[in-house]
């Protein structure tokens, strides 16, 4: 069943970033953010209702609740940066900038978590960094055109 659920978390993951651009055009990125933290807020407690999960929330240990904690800081934190430059840039670069997050949990899992780092997996994390070069990529362009071009109409929604 993992399978089957992370290609759902796949497929939700890219309408979040479709709704998301679509709907953070003319908001502020923080305030989206806030919305959308409400909302999930909102469906998690209700889907552990529904479930029948909610009373184990009290069962809950000191260090699994830190690191929820964390991991809520952490979500938190990536969802502002994310609305951010989804609000500043184009989609389909901005998603493939923050897909590279898989090759630095990797990366994480084998330095703090002591998982295993196959040469496969290194092969993968190489061709996962390359192919977020080439996704980032335009024509006749670099990267510091891209952000004159994008930066000047970042602040238009502003000035209605």
């Amino acid at each position: 069943m993992w399978l089957l659920y992370s290609c759902l978390a796949a497929l939700f993951t890219g309408l979040v970033s479709i709704f998301g651009k679509l709907g953070i055009h003319k908001t502020d990125s923080t305030v989206g953010t806030a919305i959308l933290s409400t909302v999930a807020f909102g469906f998690s407690f209700m889907m552990a209702a529904i479930v029948g999960s909610l009373p184990t929330i009290l069962r809950i240990d000191g260090r699994s609740l830190f690191f929820m904690i964390l991991t809520g800081i952490a979500t938190g934190s990536a969802l502002l940066f994310y609305y951010r430059a989804l609000r500043e840039g184009v989609v389909n670069q901005v998603v493939a900038i923050d897909k590279i997050s898989i090759v630095l949990t990797l990366l994480m899992s084998f330095f703090i978590l002591n998982e295993p780092l196959y040469t496969t997996k290194v092969i993968g994390m190489g061709l996962i960094t390359i192919g977020t070069i080439l996704m980032v990529q335009w024509e006749n362009g670099s990267l510091a055109d891209l952000e004159e071009d994008r930066g000047a109409g970042a602040d238009d929604s502003k000035k209605e």
